[in-house]
């Protein structure tokens, strides 16, 4: 619960209503185990990967189908999605940058 309420002040995650949140790591993880609770507390849209959507090309589709703006992720899951969309030439359109 303390995560939780941590990750939503404006100087940590700077989570919002306005937000899409895309996990591409497990729940267990650091990097995620408070953002369920988080985009509740916030009315934030929360999108889950699903297991076949793990691969570079899902993730990247899904981001864009969703309109993310934020996610949580480890770097080498970053480093493959990164990769992906340089070879590919392809730019996120939601993100937000921090």
């Amino acid at each position: 619960m303390l995560h939780a309420y941590a990750a939503a002040l404006p100087d940590a995650l700077n989570l919002s209503a306005r937000d899409v949140i895309l996990p591409v790591v497990p729940m267990f993880h650091v990097n995620a185990w408070g953002l369920p609770y988080s985009c509740a507390l916030m009315g934030a849209k929360l999108v889950f990967p699903g297991a076949s959507t793990w691969t570079a090309r899902a993730c990247t589709s899904l981001f864009e189908a969703e309109g993310v703006t934020m996610s949580a992720g480890v770097p080498t899951v970053w480093l493959g999605l990164l990769n992906f969309m340089k070879e590919q030439k392809l730019k996120f359109s939601t993100l937000k940058a921090w």
